[in-house]
């Protein structure tokens, strides 16, 4: 299962990473932005969601507690990946990353990563 859940989470990775050129290079001209921010959000959540929703049955969980393994799993890895990004491609400091993850700046990042998280268990549940 916990392969599986690392190759999806792979699949959820290069789906975000898409969602941030389209973000970058369409969105934020277009929109502004903070506009292109929020927008970027709803499309990003929307492409973790169609991926889980597809996918969670061959990930195999059986239990509450295996999908939260799973939603705990690729929640690292997309922070991972955030934390990466961040650093090393776009060289930001470590606090204008720490800002891109607090809600009450208007930043959406941990609240998309929460419901990565919470999402396999409520697919789960609802199937």
């Amino acid at each position: 299962m916990i392969v599986r859940a690392i190759l999806v989470g792979i699949l959820i990775a290069a789906a975000e990473v898409l969602n941030g050129n389209f973000r970058i290079h369409f969105l934020q001209r277009r929109f502004g932005r903070q506009r292109g921010l929020l927008v970027s959000f709803f499309t990003g959540v929307s492409l973790f969601l169609i991926v889980i929703w597809s996918l969670l049955d061959w990930v195999g969980p059986k239990t509450i507690p295996d999908c939260l393994i799973i939603g705990f799993t690729w929640s690292i890895m997309l922070t991972a990946l955030d934390l990466y990004f961040g650093r090393y491609v776009f060289r930001l400091s470590w606090a204008k990353i720490g800002e891109d993850f607090n809600p009450l700046r208007g930043k959406l990042l941990s609240i998309g990563l929460l419901l990565l998280f919470c999402a396999p268990s409520l697919f789960f549940t609802l199937r």
